[in-house]
């Protein structure tokens, strides 16, 4: 299994034993988490909302069109087979909607654990 998150988020101690837990079950092969925010500043929580309002910790578990990768995990193979992220991206944005689009697309699905939260704390937006 590899597990994947971006440097401006904090796991909670039970994250990853949350993510490998799903793995259990020999027929999912991606998962993503619940997502928190820790800023209070009004255009970095409303830029965050609007970008991961179905990831929201607070959301039913369940499955998702596309899973953000900063909080993903995915069977190994799974990944290698899909040709990893596409490194033709310019910048880090897209990437992670590009591969689970991809993973959908060759029938994959897509669970959405809740439970397994992470902390997205991004400089503030000024």
């Amino acid at each position: 299994m590899l597990v994947f998150t971006d440097a401006d988020c904090l796991a909670r101690p039970d994250w990853l034993p949350v993510l490998a837990g799903r793995f259990a079950d020999p027929a999912v092969n991606v998962v993503g988490g619940g997502i928190e925010f820790a800023s209070h500043n009004y255009w970095t929580v409303s830029d965050n909302l609007s970008m991961f309002y179905e990831y929201l910790a607070i959301q039913p578990a369940g499955e998702r069109r596309q899973l953000p990768s900063l909080n993903l995990a995915i069977r190994r193979r799974v990944f290698a087979e899909m040709g990893g992220f596409d490194e033709r991206y310019p910048r880090a944005a897209g990437e992670d909607a590009d591969l689970t689009i991809r993973l959908r697309k060759k029938g994959q699905r897509l669970h959405f654990e809740p439970r397994a939260v992470i902390l997205h704390d991004p400089p503030a937006i000024v």
